[in-house]
């Protein structure tokens, strides 16, 4: 098994908790706090965002060890794979960080 196979699979489980996050957070936490006025929507949603961002060392690790890794796999999938595998793993790469990595934070830590 060659690294580039370990952090493929590092990635895929790294990237499969950041989507079951964002999943509990879109049919649990949103829907919760939807009901709220909006000044009292953004205190929930700061209060809840500092909570993860603050006490939890392993949210830190999967949310940047995901984009690290699948970065990281993008650029030895250039030597790795050929055609439509490098085309798929690289068309991923910019979906995730541009869907996931990116909007959150231009658009959900500024709250």
């Amino acid at each position: 098994m060659s690294i580039f196979d370990v952090m493929l699979a590092l990635c895929t489980l790294l990237c499969s908790l950041v989507a079951g996050l964002l999943f509990a957070y879109a049919i649990v936490i949103m829907p919760g706090i939807k009901n709220l006025e909006d000044k009292q929507f953004i205190k929930a949603f700061q209060v809840t965002d500092r909570v993860i961002q603050d006490n939890h060392p392993v949210f830190l690790f999967v949310w940047v060890g995901s984009a690290i890794s699948l970065i990281f796999c993008a650029f030895t999938g250039f030597s790795k794979l050929q055609g439509l595998d490098f085309f798929l793993l690289l068309s991923v790469t910019a979906a995730y960080l541009a869907g996931v990595q990116i909007s959150t934070i231009a658009i959900h830590l500024s709250l």
